[in-house]
């Protein structure tokens, strides 16, 4: 039926509207309840009576949360009674699925912390190894340098007069290293060779060092080619 028709007598009356009907609802909110009702398959009459009858969205929205939970046999009839009437509280079920939810929501949270606690240590390991191979790195480039200039200054002098001043740069080094009966100290007693003094305590660092200032001093004194 429209909005009215006639009678048989020509009379013109009010027309009914069935249940299939949308009625006209004053809000937006309403609207909303409407659809929502009518999703779980209430009528859109009794859904828009619902809606006029100073129920709220979230109040709506709130039941139809608990109705899984409430296991009815009659799930839009018990649906209709507790949001018109509150005859039901909280399901326990829900209540349980929430606390189970809450729990697992917190393990996903404690689990995203740790992994990114373990990506930290990670990569704090990663930086320290760095650090310690770009040192090594730049500790080596020295180094080198410092060879390729003792080599140049040994190139100044002869093959014997070279023995000479290394021979002289390992008892040097001995004698701060180790008195003499120690295996540092037999270096002086010509004992042990120069790759034998390697070996020992005696440093690479300590011998060049030595050896660079016996090249220094040869040469301030003409001693060379």
């Amino acid at each position: 039926m429209g909005a009215s028709e006639s009678d048989a007598n020509g009379l013109q009356v009010a027309a009914v509207p069935n249940e299939t009907e949308s009625p006209v609802v004053a809000s937006k909110e309403a609207t909303r309840m409407v659809a929502i009702l009518v999703a779980q398959g209430v009528s859109a009459k009794v859904a828009g009576d619902l809606a006029t009858d100073r129920v709220t969205a979230a109040r709506v929205e709130t039941e139809v949360a608990y109705l899984p939970y409430r296991k009815a046999d009659d799930p839009v009839k018990v649906l209709v009674a507790a949001i018109k009437h509150g005859e039901y509280g909280v399901p326990s079920a829900y209540t349980a699925a929430r606390k189970s939810s809450d729990k697992q929501r917190q393990m996903e949270s404690d689990r995203a912390a740790e992994s990114v606690r373990a990506a930290a240590e990670v990569e704090a390991v990663r930086l320290e190894k760095a650090t310690r191979l770009a040192a090594t790195e730049q500790a080596e480039a020295a180094q080198a340098a410092q060879d390729v200039e003792l080599n140049a200054m040994l190139s100044r002098f002869t093959a014997t007069q070279r023995d000479r001043l290394e021979v002289t740069a390992w008892e040097e080094v001995a004698r701060t290293k180790g008195p003499a009966g120690t295996k540092a100290g037999r270096v002086t007693a010509g004992i042990l060779s120069s790759k034998d003094a390697l070996a020992s305590n005696i440093t690479k660092v300590a011998y060049k060092r030595v050896l660079r200032h016996l090249l220094a001093e040869a040469a301030a004194k003409g001693i060379g080619r």
